[in-house]
């Protein structure tokens, strides 16, 4: 019997995480050191398709790195979402500091 590496949802193929991953393209480790003077960077493997990040404290979580559109992640709330096409992802806080976990799904 054949191994399924993924499912189906809605008619569209959605597969299954093969491994995942606790450190970024560049080796940066979960947590990660969030403040509010400076943008941390996580730079997406390229073989991940969702991550999964929750912070300590709010912080904010953007696609841009000017952090000029963001979403903004309240304290001890975990948010997931893909990432398939996205190089990289940049956190900061509003005024505190925060450790951001974070774990890649990859193929």
């Amino acid at each position: 019997m054949a191994t399924r590496t993924k499912y189906v949802v809605n008619k569209t193929d959605v597969p299954f995480a093969n491994f995942v991953k606790t450190a970024d393209i560049d080796g940066a480790t979960s947590p990660a050191a969030v403040t509010s003077g400076a943008t941390t960077t996580l730079n997406i493997p390229d073989n991940a398709f969702s991550v999964t990040l929750r912070g300590d404290a709010a912080f904010r979580v953007s696609e841009n790195s000017n952090m000029s559109q963001y979403f903004a992640v309240p304290a001890d709330t975990v948010l997931a979402f893909g990432v398939g096409k996205i190089d990289s992802l940049y956190l900061r806080t509003a005024d505190a500091s925060a450790n951001v976990s974070f774990i890649f799904r990859c193929l």
